[in-house]
């Protein structure tokens, strides 16, 4: 029997929409009764086929606004002025300090976006990985220069 599930189960690996064929008796006994599934009739098919074009619709839509925005990140150079003796910071530049640069660009991003394996503690111009989603990520330049005389 042809069923349409309309729960994600992941103990079988089975997401919503899919079109799966079990035995009349699981349909019948656990799928329908816990509202798991429904039974896979032409109008429902031309429902979720409907869905499945919305959703990639929206998807690439999606996709297209974070290459904007990453195009947008990959122009911004972000800049700061430090304390250093010699070319070494005194502090470090990390993630918050980044963030906050980003914020007055117009820039908002949460803090597990910026890919640093450990702050900035040097003068001059470093690239930073920003992560926008699942398949984009980009660089920011981070250019930092000494304060005053070291």
């Amino acid at each position: 029997m042809k069923v349409i599930i309309i729960v994600d189960l992941p103990a079988q690996r089975w997401k919503k929409d899919d079109v799966r064929d079990v035995a009349a008796g699981f349909a019948q006994n656990f799928l329908f009764p816990k509202k798991l599934a429904v039974p896979a009739t032409a109008a429902v098919l031309e429902q979720v086929k409907y869905r499945a074009a919305t959703r990639q619709k929206s998807e690439q839509q999606s996709r297209s606004l974070l290459h904007k925005s990453a195009e947008k990140l990959r122009a911004l150079k972000v800049e700061f002025t430090a304390k250093a003796h010699e070319g070494k910071l005194f502090g470090g530049i990390g993630a918050p300090q980044i963030l906050a640069e980003l914020k007055k660009h117009g820039i908002v991003l949460e803090s597990k976006q910026i890919k640093l394996e450990h702050p900035l503690k040097t003068v001059g111009e470093h690239s930073v990985k920003v992560h926008l989603g699942e398949t984009v990520e980009t660089e920011i330049k981070v250019r930092i220069d000494a304060e005053g005389n070291s």
